[in-house]
């Protein structure tokens, strides 16, 4: 499961997330790849939603029903249609080898 980690600072730059991490103030500033793939999709909204749970391009094909629910993804819809994406993206890297 990936958690809803730390919290959006509202002093941070467009497109950046100020992440607490043991006390000490850490800086994700999104995946390009992964707001790439979400806009290809038609889910650019949600970028801010994935940079805030800092997923990467390594990570996003690993998501799991489970994962989406804790990044407060709850329409139904939209979390089947991401899976099915995600399994084509996980299908699709097995083909092209590492």
């Amino acid at each position: 499961r990936l958690p809803i980690l730390g919290y959006v600072d509202k002093y941070a730059r467009p497109g950046e997330y100020r992440v607490s991490k043991g006390g000490a103030g850490q800086r994700f500033t999104g995946d390009a790849e992964v707001t790439k793939w979400l806009k290809v999709h038609g889910l650019g909204m949600y970028t801010p939603l994935f940079e805030l749970n800092e997923v990467d391009i390594d990570i996003l094909p690993h998501l799991t029903q489970e994962d989406l629910k804790d990044m407060a993804i709850h329409a139904v819809g939209l979390r089947r249609y991401l899976l099915m994406l995600l399994s084509h993206e996980r299908t699709h890297r097995l083909r092209q080898g590492p």
